[in-house]
């Protein structure tokens, strides 16, 4: 099965809406892990805090800040899933998680694999991992475009292809990672600024979002919540 999500990573309303707009006009259903106050419109919401960790070299311990978490958990009190910014993951976030009514976390990245599963990665909290995402295919120096019929038998698959695109990148139709870090991220609140600069030329993240939508059947997209509760579901058999 393919289940679409996407990282906020604290982008101002009007380019989560241009993203959620696309998203709405497939009528597909998504998770969103969220940095901040937002409206989700009818889309799950699941949490990305930034988690901060410190080390004390004299006493060898390890400590990693919470609060944001729990901050986050206030503003969306039912939300059960977590995805942290940056993909930290740690003992001490994955302890605490149970303790905040979070049940699942998808902070761990599998590019490219096949036969991905949800499993157990610490009492109470299942794993969900990332098979595809935006900014790291790039990373990877890879094309941005899909298979179609690769994407057709992800969906009718049992194992789990969890796809991410960040609605900054869907906005200005992020194609490359000069294009990330010299032009968006220091002006990634300046929504005039990015919308005069969208990639026209080449194949970028809108363009791969919208492939992705055309190719699949995007009524069946499924939640990262609905499938951890399956998941939940068939352990205890």
């Amino acid at each position: 099965m393919i289940i679409l999500t996407s990282d906020t990573d604290w982008v101002p309303d009007e380019i989560l809406n241009y993203f959620l707009d696309i998203v709405d006009e497939y009528k597909a259903k998504i998770t969103i892990f969220a940095t901040h106050k937002l409206d989700g419109r009818d889309h799950e919401i699941g949490l990305h805090p930034n988690l901060e960790t410190t080390y004390d070299k004299v006493k060898y311990q390890r400590y990693t800040s919470l609060q944001e978490t729990v901050k986050l958990k206030k503003v969306f009190n039912s939300a059960i899933g977590t995805r942290s910014h940056g993909l930290n993951v740690c003992t001490d976030m994955l302890l605490y998680l149970p303790i905040l009514g979070i049940r699942y976390d998808s902070s761990y990245l599998m590019s490219f694999q096949d036969n991905i599963h949800p499993y157990t990665i610490y009492p109470g909290v299942t794993e969900m991992p990332i098979h595809w995402m935006d900014i790291e295919i790039l990373r990877f120096g890879k094309s941005l475009k899909f298979n179609n019929e690769i994407l057709k038998e992800q969906q009718k698959s049992n194992s789990i292809y969890v796809y991410d695109f960040h609605p900054s990148h869907v906005f200005t139709n992020t194609s490359s990672l000069d294009f990330y870090y010299n032009i968006y991220k220091p002006h990634y609140s300046d929504v005039g600024f990015l919308e005069g600069l969208r990639d026209k030329k080449n194949f970028g993240t809108e363009d791969a979002l919208i492939q992705l939508l055309e190719a699949i059947d995007s009524s069946k997209l499924t939640t990262m919540s609905e499938v951890c509760m399956d998941f939940e579901k068939n352990s205890k058999h």
